[in-house]
């Protein structure tokens, strides 16, 4: 009895070094392949066709590392929220197969889903914008990541963008600011929630870049840039949104 008890305590206190073990192999890994993406890159649009390759291949490590760290309770919101993870490897898709400006479209309009989900996801987590008892710092700046992809949109890209870039552009921008406020005021684990946010924060910024290279200037550092920045926010809102409670169901916007 006591053999069995010991052994039991064993595997219990093995448990966090197997966790940490998990995540460095799954980081190491993220690492790798975006090193190798950002080398294919620098080649030249003659080899795009394998940073495309490597893009798909962070995407799927990124949701297995998801999948490692949640499954222990993996339900219908927890799939949804992997679905995220992964649906942009229809971006990568369609460089291959589609022109420029289409495949174009198809990134912001994709990406714009993949916020929208998370916005449901953050809904169904209990978070409503009130500022009436707001009692954290995050709740009350939240106001600015509500306002500046907006304000960034109306005065840099409005002016240089027509036809339907206008409206996915604004649909992004406006879903995007929502979300980013909305996510102050998750009721969850003030550590996940900073991991969420800052996550978002991060993704405002690479957004901020990836408009400007895209719409206004090519710039030659901003692939590996953007890419090392997006990368790692996603990474921190996964792990933010790692063992937090999800309900079933939700009220109404």
């Amino acid at each position: 009895m006591m053999s069995n008890q010991v052994c039991h305590s064993i595997e219990i206190s093995n448990l966090p070094n197997e966790f940490m073990k998990s995540n460095r192999l799954f980081i190491s890994a993220i690492i790798v392949v975006f090193v190798c993406e950002c080398i294919a890159q620098a080649q030249g649009p003659h080899v795009s066709f394998w940073s495309n390759n490597f893009r798909i291949i962070s995407w799927l490590i990124i949701g297995g590392w998801y999948f490692q760290m949640q499954k222990q309770s993996f339900g219908s919101n927890e799939r949804l929220f992997l679905v995220s993870i992964i649906l942009p490897i229809i971006v990568s898709l369609a460089a291959y197969l589609l022109p420029e400006k289409t495949a174009i479209i198809i990134n912001i309009s994709v990406n714009a889903f993949v916020l929208m989900i998370w916005l449901h996801l953050f809904r169904l987590m209990g978070a409503r914008i009130s500022f009436r008892d707001a009692d954290n710092t995050l709740a009350k700046i939240s106001p600015s990541a509500f306002l500046f992809p907006i304000a960034y949109y109306f005065s840099t890209l409005y002016e240089v963008i027509s036809g339907v870039y206008v409206v996915v552009v604004l649909v992004y921008m406006s879903v995007f600011s929502y979300l980013s406020m909305l996510s102050t005021f998750l009721p969850i684990d003030e550590k996940r929630r900073l991991y969420i946010v800052t996550g978002l924060a991060a993704l405002v910024v690479a957004n901020i870049l990836n408009s400007h290279h895209t719409f206004l200037e090519r710039l030659p550092w901003a692939y590996p840039v953007i890419r090392a920045i997006t990368i790692a926010a996603k990474c921190a809102v996964v792990y933010g949104m790692v063992s937090v409670k999800i309900r079933k169901e939700v009220d109404s916007f």
